[in-house]
């Protein structure tokens, strides 16, 4: 068993490596080369323990876990497996039971000597110390700058060690998609365009829920979840090529509540500003 796996929550290494290089955690704004970051891992993982990979075990959500080009890119290569949750309403959904089915998996079995956990959640703390009964050395890999920490104390305190990416190797690997001339142009849009956009933006997530999750969203007005409001704003700078304006992401909002509304109108019958 003188291997290691990489556990990689992809939401955390993703929108850290966006934030120390570019100033964005938001993964429409830069692109990563894919090749460099696998090279990048396995060489930090490998220098560090010696041994030869197992695999790479990449998690993610992606809506009704079809795979993006991102994902199908990483599951060409060799020895790596894309896990994918569920991205609905109110967000990720199994992303972290999938990873933790795959730690307990490789230590109970000891296909591993040691694993690589790339993430900084604290709900993992568990799935660390269950690891580690059965033997197995856990370090983690965190994605920081000096005046960015983004990682669990707990999680840091239960590992048998970590391992830093700084903003200075992660730099050759992310690329800013941000267009500051369409940008400007963007921002002196009409509020009748950000709310039209804002609801072409409902009526196409609409489609991919349940009317459960759509009702639990409507109830839930004026409160956007994180998760969608992420995904709205991401959508709309695809849509637009730059960075948003306050008064775009009010008139986005609105334009989607708006949608909520029409289609939920016994629920959410005052989200219609």
């Amino acid at each position: 068993m003188d291997r290691y796996a990489v556990l990689v929550d992809a939401g955390y290494l993703l929108s850290g490596m966006g934030f120390v290089t570019t100033g964005s955690s938001d993964r429409a704004t830069f692109d990563i080369e894919i090749d460099e970051m696998l090279d990048l891992l396995h060489l930090r993982a490998k220098e560090h323990c010696g041994l030869d990979l197992l695999r790479l075990y990449w998690y993610d959500a992606a809506t009704e876990r079809r795979l993006t080009p991102m994902h199908k890119n990483l599951a060409e290569h060799d020895n790596v497996k894309v896990r994918l949750g569920r991205l609905g309403m109110s967000g990720q959904k199994g992303v972290d039971a999938l990873l933790l089915r795959d730690f307990l998996t490789l230590a109970q079995n000891k296909a591993v000597d040691t694993i690589y956990l790339v993430s900084g959640d604290e709900d993992l703390v568990e799935g660390v110390v269950a690891a580690q009964e059965h033997g197995v050395l856990v370090h983690l890999i965190t994605v920081q700058s000096d005046e960015h920490r983004n990682f669990s104390a707990a999680l840091q305190r239960e590992v048998d060690g970590w391992l830093q990416l700084s903003p200075e190797e992660l730099a050759p690997l992310v690329k800013s998609t941000t267009n500051a001339a369409a940008a400007g142009a963007q921002n002196m849009m009409s509020d009748a365009f950000g709310k039209e956009l804002g609801r072409q933006f409902g009526s196409e997530l609409a489609a991919e829920v349940d009317k459960e999750e759509l009702r639990e969203l409507a109830l839930g007005y004026p409160e956007l979840p994180r998760e969608i409001d992420r995904r709205l704003l991401r959508y709309a700078s695809r849509m637009l090529g730059g960075e948003l304006e306050q008064q775009t992401k009010r008139s986005l909002r609105a334009g989607f509540w708006e949608m909520v509304g029409d289609l939920e109108p016994a629920m959410a019958g005052d989200a219609k500003p």
